[in-house]
């Protein structure tokens, strides 16, 4: 399989906005109902999306799991709800 950032057209540690929006605008080129799109095409990029969704999870979560510490040494607080709602939409977007 090639490199699923380069099929999706996106660079490494690329946000999930700017993931999301390569994703919906490589499958109007390559949906077999458009013009010059194919079956195996479509194939691809949903398997190149899927890899990178697990990927930011998969990413997400050990950041999540190791604690960081700011310059005075403490723990530094997250902002749970924002991840929760980021690991829901991956959720989402992979079913």
């Amino acid at each position: 399989m090639r490199d699923p950032y380069e099929i999706l057209g996106v660079a490494r540690g690329a946000s999930w906005d700017e993931i999301k929006a390569a994703y919906r605008r490589a499958c109007k080129q390559c949906h077999p109902d458009m013009p010059g799109g194919s079956h195996e095409a479509q194939v691809e990029l949903n398997t190149a999306y899927a890899f990178i969704i697990n990927e930011l999870k998969s990413g997400y979560k050990q950041r999540q799991e190791a604690p960081r510490q700011d310059q005075t040494g403490h723990a530094e607080q997250r902002d749970e709800r924002k991840w929760e709602q980021t690991y829901r939409e991956l959720d989402e977007e992979l079913e």
